[in-house]
């Protein structure tokens, strides 16, 4: 029920790509017809390989992985999540974030594999307009954050009530 009135795109994956469950219809397709093809029906060709990389990851490291992908109907911020079972990779939740949907996006600047700079550099080509909230728990990630043209100083801050206190 959560996942069938998420906005989200949520499906399960199995090691080959097969999708074994999907919340919302893909293009024209009703979900009885999604359910068994393969996710790469779907990939633009150009991003298959970094896909298919992100998913084999997934599996056999089980670490959570993140896409930021482009298609003709929007751009996508995927994250792929293993399911495990007893230390095991069992399927992959697979969410997609219709960014083109999206007025503002909070990007956190420490994140695995791809540093917020790098994704906040591939938003920037897939959305240009969208208005970026960059954030930190570690304030020298943000400090002297200039290499965008559009980029400010801060205007807030949070302080943690978890923080060490000095």
């Amino acid at each position: 029920m959560l996942a069938e009135n998420s906005s989200e795109r949520i499906s399960t994956l199995d090691p080959d790509g097969t999708i074994l469950f999907i919340n919302h219809a893909l293009a024209d397709l009703s979900i009885e017809e999604v359910i068994g093809t393969n996710i790469m029906s779907y990939v633009e060709e150009h991003e298959r390989a970094a896909y298919v990389e992100a998913l084999d990851d997934v599996y056999s490291n089980g670490v959570i992985r993140s896409l930021g992908l482009s298609a003709a109907r929007g751009s996508w911020l995927t994250r792929l999540i293993p399911i495990k079972i007893d230390d095991f990779v069992e399927t992959v939740l697979v969410i997609a974030t219709d960014l083109s949907e999206r007025d503002a996006v909070l990007l956190d600047m420490t994140m695995p594999r791809m540093s917020g700079e790098q994704t906040l550099a591939r938003l920037r080509r897939m959305r240009p307009q969208a208005k970026v909230l960059l954030t930190s728990g570690h304030s020298e990630q943000t400090r002297g954050f200039h290499g965008h043209s559009r980029a400010r100083k801060p205007r807030l801050s949070f302080k943690s009530r978890f923080a060490p206190q000095n």
